[in-house]
């Protein structure tokens, strides 16, 4: 599903057996003001952890390096940068960044997709 915005439409995707959940974190942060989308698409994870579902998140419209990083910490090891592709240098400079900013949180090999 995509296009989620809350946590509300998350945990109905799930009720659903969707695969995916996309929340727009850009856009929600537009929308909410003062970094909410950061915190809820945090949220959203937290969710679906605590619900140990198989759908996954799917997050797009990141738009700098230091979210991509700090998300990527944020929810520890559940992270997986550009999935479903070969070793890009987009991919390897954010997991080196994520690493250099957060060397105990961002696994060697993540699983929440960024893209």
């Amino acid at each position: 599903m995509t296009a989620m915005y809350t946590s509300s439409q998350v945990l109905l995707a799930q009720s659903v057996g969707a695969e995916y959940a996309a929340p727009y974190l850009g856009r929600m942060n537009d929308a909410y003001g003062n970094n909410q989308g950061y915190k809820e698409v945090v949220q959203m994870q937290r969710i679906l952890t605590t619900q140990k579902a198989r759908t996954r998140l799917l997050v797009a419209s990141i738009r700098d390096a230091f979210t991509m990083a700090s998300l990527a910490a944020e929810v520890r090891g559940q992270v997986d940068l550009y999935a479903g592709t070969r070793q890009t240098p987009p991919r390897r400079a954010c997991l080196k960044l994520s690493r250099r900013l957060y060397p105990h949180s961002v696994p060697r090999y993540p699983k929440l997709l960024i893209v």
